[in-house]
């Protein structure tokens, strides 16, 4: 798809519903306090039984940032006190030590750094968490892993890319949001375009394996011909990966958004537009679009995995590789295995006064039932290859088309709208539905479903 026409753009917003990115399944919501440290421990250990030496994944969280950016949503904390990074640190170590005691050393092929702003630690830090993580856990080769982290490009001074790469990165997630001086004003994050077009070129020098940038749309002050401009900008230093978020406003959640003022907002019309304006410009440099808002460069391994059927979906995005065992370290951070989720303690002196005790912050999770592991599998694969083929299924659910007949006839609409198709076979997602692809997955969310009030109420009228 090239363009979105005005028919598109008034189609795709009357679908323009908040709900799950569906980024695993069931969603964070569904957590609840009765799955603790003892409940993760059995897990854990009956996992280690069952996959012997296969793979692990790490997320590190690093929740702080110098400054607040009023659009965030993010677990964070704002501090430019070093020493509170400092014990931060410390007590992560613990907690690294702690998870390797119980996992065990099955090799790493997926690291991410995730925050709050990774880049914020400062040269000495960063070594710190990374040695540590490479002493509990070996490491598969450059080359067969994946090790990845979120870049501030104010926090990015000359020489600390390489350092990045230097200390085992190898894929670099820039988050830019927008160019124009006015838009960076409104949300408090100033920041020239001249650092995060630096930071792409000394990643590329660096060898980092990826480059990828994040764009939001629906900030205030954003107009089509000024997202127009960064996306080009951004189009033209041609990193191999471009996301385009859509700005949800909800400051009755999320309170730095308060600081917002709503009258700066795009209206929902301007909106989809600055959307269809960033499909325009980055078809026309080469880009294809995967699944409802990641571009990819010709030659990405993702898009040779979307190409396959073999993409993936997790914490991330969209991903090259299987879903592996997490391990979640930090505050807030979440992490799975095949039957279970978890998150370590929201509250940051409760999670370090739980390491320093010697206990596990594990504050909530979920024991997945077999239905929804069944409905994470039909979800997935909504969301990443576009289509179901009913016969996929088949030994666990000989009459698709019967045992999901509610969610079928629920996506009605999307249909007449042209959104995608159904037949006897399977479900197939048009060209122009992949912007919306997380409402057509929601059908088959047992637990919360992000758009079936309103698709119930467009089908009853």
């Amino acid at each position: 798809m090239a363009t979105i026409s005005e028919n598109d753009i008034e189609l795709l917003d009357r679908w323009d519903i908040p709900g799950p990115r569906y980024t695993s399944y069931p969603t964070a919501l569904c957590f609840h306090d009765g799955f603790r440290e003892t409940e993760y421990r059995a897990e854990v250990a009956q996992r280690r039984t069952e996959a012997g030496n296969e793979p692990l994944s790490l997320y590190v969280h690093l929740p702080f940032c110098e400054k607040l950016c009023f659009f965030c949503g993010c677990n964070k904390w704002v501090t430019l006190n070093r020493e509170k990074i400092d014990r931060y640190v410390d007590d992560l170590l613990l907690e690294i030590a702690m998870e390797r005691e119980i996992h065990g050393p099955r090799p790493v092929e997926q690291l991410h750094w995730g925050g709050g702003t990774p880049t914020w630690l400062d040269a000495e830090q960063r070594m710190r968490v990374m040695d540590a993580l490479k002493a509990a856990f070996p490491f598969l080769p450059d080359g067969e892993s994946e090790i990845s982290i979120e870049a501030d490009p104010r926090n990015l001074p000359e020489g600390t890319v390489t350092g990045l790469r230097e200390l085992g990165f190898n894929r670099l997630s820039l988050g830019v949001q927008d160019f124009d001086l006015a838009v960076q004003e409104a949300v408090n994050r100033v920041q020239p375009a001249e650092l995060s077009l630096r930071a792409i070129d000394e990643a590329r020098a660096a060898g980092f394996h990826g480059v990828s940038v994040d764009l939001i749309y629906g900030l205030p002050k954003q107009t089509e011909a000024s997202f127009r401009r960064t996306v080009e900008g951004v189009a033209q230093a041609a990193p191999d990966r471009i996301s385009i978020f859509s700005y949800f406003h909800r400051p009755q959640m999320f309170s730095p958004q308060k600081c917002i003022e709503e009258g700066d907002l795009p209206t929902p019309e301007v909106k989809r537009m600055l959307f269809a304006a960033a499909v325009d410009v980055l078809t026309s440099h080469g880009y294809t679009a995967l699944g409802m808002d990641h571009f990819v460069r010709e030659g990405d391994d993702l898009l040779e995995a979307a190409r396959a059927g073999t993409m993936h979906r997790n914490f991330q995005g969209y991903s090259t590789r299987a879903d592996r065992d997490l391990v979640a370290l930090g505050v807030t951070a979440i992490g799975r295995t095949d039957g279970a989720f978890w998150q370590k303690s929201k509250d940051l002196k409760e999670w370090a006064e739980s390491v320093r005790a010697g206990r596990l912050p594990i504050a909530r999770g979920l024991q997945l039932t077999d239905e929804d592991k069944l409905r994470r599998e039909i979800i997935a694969s909504v969301m990443c290859r576009l289509e179901l083929v009913f016969d996929d299924f088949a030994d666990r659910v000989p009459n698709f088309p019967k045992r999901f007949e509610k969610e079928l006839a629920l996506l009605k609409p999307m249909v007449d709208d042209k959104l995608l198709e159904i037949d006897e076979k399977g479900l197939r997602v048009k060209p122009l539905g992949r912007f919306v692809v997380k409402i057509i997955a929601g059908a088959f969310d047992e637990h919360t479903p992000p758009g079936l009030a309103k698709i119930s109420g467009r089908q009853a009228t």
